[in-house]
């Protein structure tokens, strides 16, 4: 084939943008969804359950949870087994899963106020129940309590319950031995709402203080913000210090150092009834120097739907707490997580949307992962137990690091700018080998050949070559082995080729490189080889962006003696008249520069279409249709593949320098409709599409850079599919800077494995981890 004439059409397409992300660090797992409401066996028939804990009831090691007269027990593993429902043997609502009586059998403590009750398990499988009931508070407007914590508030014994009786706070013991006579019950707080309560200590002197909301007097709502000194004396209600004001009714309350200094801040969330508006607030108060010195500062985070529910945590792991909630009303009923900078400044992140939460949004470790997960309890939608699986620190997958700073592997190239990775197999044995470039030293190419000893160094290029990122393979000379192919970077016109001399491989004997381009414009980023008219003849297929397009050339007939093979345009652009980008990008990229190279038979006619720059080329009657994805993210890597079962496959694309989305692209009746997989990913320069755990289903494959000290969190992860266009991520390391790394066999085993290559970061350095399997 030879065309003499590239013609450029373009067809329109549509694309249409999401604003929400559906892949996190966190997995939905369905608890319940035939849960039960304590009006339909007592009065009022509206009322629900308002009690939510975590504890292990059945002794194996894993939280169940308690909402409600029901139990759940924990499947264990990854949680997503069925979750046993147990009904304790009357109707109450359960609060607390806590030792009373220090025998191996669970304990529990529920109101049906004003009795209060406490169940013991009959048996270690925590199946069966029998209570008694041991005191009483009075009962609120909404017969049970909404407020109740449990904390050591009085030195020594056993932790305390502390719970909001219609306008006033109680302080319960358990005894030395409960089994005989009520409980103490005290008053400790005096005039408070029978809404949240906060523990904490505020004014730093070692114990637990109290923190909650106050009707005004004559009010009906709580308006105020008051703490309560603990001063260890529980025969009489502890002293007061009014904080300052709410604008709707105080609900949640927590208490937290949120902006570093060491004081202790409380945290207030609002209620909204019947909620028709975004108007609810979260505020936290500022402890000033001195906390009984009268009204702390309000610093306010969102205004939106009704809160009902508030917990707070260090939950991204970085020695600072965050807030997480979740939106009672309105059309998004957002779950939230509030990520704070260390100095009281917050970030939303949704984690999920669509799931109603009233008393939820709290945070334990449910899997024993060392991360916490998050229980949600529903109130307008009352059947429905939610349950997020934190997958911050996700043991799904077993990883060995291997590294060259722990002498694991061999050493790559030597220099600082490591700008190309290839992985193929050179020898035929099954295991893929791994190719590296540095454009500052020599060698400027070595190759790390996979033997049964580990990785050989060898020196492919021992001469200095200006290589650009990208690279591709094939076996261009028709010998029956792989050749690699890298490019010059923007100081050089030229597309290499080396000749793979196996079977003689040696590891101090370069290869023989050949020219594919030796003129016209420099900068080479993205190589490929694509048969794209389908005649089974491979294309290669190249960006040229100083150039401002891509090209294609034949493979000549006799490649070894080609002083440069003849190359045309696919598509070229002007370097003006350039969208709004989706993402920052960095300041040495010219306007309108495009890359990204991807295979894909984009619609069905059995023939590989050529995926990049925004777009997607098809080649038909000796032209090329240009099929416009999104024309606003052309400086992106990009990889297709059937993500969503259906017609068309899907498109992912990703900043590979700056700062910006991951999208997925899914064709729609004539649309590219978009959706925001992650938010913000920091210089995503890795990204493919493959079935890494082999449910038939795709997975992405995406890494950030970790440029000149920068992003010190940078992710290595997957996004498992379900073939639905869901996804949930692993993260299989953070803290490496990866630039163009591979998920790929690297060990001949047959699953996949991880390289890492830096560009800069901690250059020269390679990491590998290797796939030891599923923990499912």
């Amino acid at each position: 084939m030879r065309i003499t004439l590239s013609l450029l059409l373009l067809l329109s397409s549509v694309f249409v943008f999401s604003q929400s992300a559906i892949v996190n660090d966190w997995q939905y797992i369905q608890i319940d969804n035939r849960k039960g409401k304590w009006g339909d066996e007592g009065q009022p028939n509206w009322l629900r359950y308002f009690g939510l804990d975590m504890g292990d009831v059945n002794s194996d090691g894993y939280r169940d949870v308690l909402s409600g007269k029901y139990l759940y027990l924990n499947p264990a593993g990854d949680m997503t087994g069925r979750w046993e429902r147990v009904e304790l043997p009357q109707n109450v609502d359960g609060i607390f899963i806590v030792d009373v009586d220090q025998d191996p059998y669970a304990d529990l403590i529920a109101q049906a106020l004003p009795d209060i009750w406490w169940f013991e398990a009959m048996d270690a499988t925590g199946k069966s129940w029998r209570g008694r009931k041991i005191g009483e508070i009075p009962a609120t407007s909404h017969t049970n309590s909404q407020g109740f914590e449990k904390g050591q508030l009085i030195a020594g014994g056993k932790e305390e319950l502390v719970m909001a009786g219609n306008g006033n706070i109680y302080l319960i013991e358990i005894p030395g031995f409960p089994e005989t006579g009520t409980w103490p019950i005290r008053l400790i707080g005096e005039n408070t709402s029978d809404e949240g309560i906060g523990l904490g200590d505020i004014d730093g002197d070692g114990d637990l203080d109290i923190a909650a909301g106050r009707r005004p007097e004559g009010g009906d709502e709580p308006l105020l913000v008051v703490w309560f000194e603990n001063n260890g004396d529980t025969t009489a209600a502890w002293p007061a210090t009014e904080i300052g004001t709410s604008n709707h009714p105080v609900d949640r309350v927590e208490v937290g150092d949120l902006n570093g200094d060491g004081k202790a801040d409380i945290i207030v969330s609002e209620e909204r009834w019947p909620g028709l508006e975004p108007d609810a607030n979260l505020f936290w108060f500022q402890q000033p120097a001195d906390a009984k010195a009268g009204k702390w500062p309000r610093q306010h985070i969102v205004t939106q739907y009704s809160m009902n529910n508030l917990d707070l945590a260090d939950i991204d792991q970085d020695n600072d707490l965050d807030l997480i909630t979740n939106e009672h009303k309105g059309p998004r009923l957002e779950t939230q997580i509030w990520q704070n900078d260390g100095k009281g400044n917050f970030t939303k992140k949704i984690i999920d949307s669509g799931k109603e939460n009233h008393l939820g949004t709290q945070l334990a470790d449910l899997d024993n992962d060392g991360d916490l997960d998050l229980v949600g309890a529903a109130w307008d939608n009352y059947a429905q137990m939610h349950l997020w699986r934190n997958d911050f620190t996700d043991q799904r997958f077993q990883w060995r690091h291997l590294s060259t700073t722990t002498g694991d592997l061999p050493m790559t190239n030597g220099g600082d700018q490591q700008t190309a990775s290839l992985v193929v197999d050179v020898n035929q044995d099954g295991a893929n080998d791994i190719f590296i470039t540095d454009r500052t030293v020599s060698p400027s190419v070595i190759g790390l050949i996979y033997t049964k000893d580990g990785w050989e160094r060898h020196i492919i290029d021992d001469s200095p070559l200006r290589i650009e990122a990208g690279s591709a393979a094939h076996d261009i000379d028709g010998d029956g082995d792989m050749d690699i192919v890298f490019g010059g970077e923007g100081r050089s016109n030229q597309i290499w080729w080396w000749e793979n001399p196996y079977p003689d491989l040696q590891p101090d004997k370069p290869w023989k490189r050949y020219l594919i381009k030796d003129s016209g414009y420099n900068k080479h980023h993205d190589q490929a080889f694509i048969d794209f008219d389908g005649d089974g003849q491979m294309e290669f297929v190249f960006w040229n962006q100083q150039a401002k397009g891509i090209y294609y050339a034949e493979i000549p007939r006799n490649p070894k003696k080609a002083e440069e093979w003849d190359y045309l345009p696919i598509y070229t652009y002007t370097d003006e008249g350039e969208m709004e980008p989706r993402s920052s990008y960095p300041g040495w990229r010219r306007t309108h520069e495009h890359e990204g190279l991807y295979a894909m038979d984009m619609n069905g006619d059995g023939v590989d279409d050529i995926v990049g720059g925004g777009r997607w080329f098809e080649f038909r009657d000796e032209n090329f249709l240009i099929h416009i994805i999104d024309a606003g993210y052309t400086f992106t890597r990009s990889v297709a593949g059937q993500l969503i079962e259906g017609e068309r496959p899907e498109v992912v694309m990703v900043v590979g320098d700056g700062v910006g989305p991951l999208v997925m692209y899914h064709w729609d009746n004539g649309f590219w409709k978009s959706t925001i997989l992650l938010e913000n990913v920091d210089n995503g320069h890795t990204l493919d599409i493959v079935d890494f755990n082999g449910d038939g289903h795709l997975d992405i494959f995406n890494a950030e850079m970790g440029l000149n000290g920068g992003n010190p969190k940078a992710e290595i992860r997957i996004l498992l599919g379900d073939g639905k266009g869901n996804f949930s991520k692993h993260v299989v390391a953070r803290g490496f800077g990866v630039h163009e790394g591979r998920l790929i066999d690297l060990d001949g085993d047959g699953d996949l494995d991880v390289l890492g290559k830096p560009y800069t970061w901690e250059a020269p350095r390679l990491d590998i981890w290797i796939n030891e399997g599923s923990n499912k």
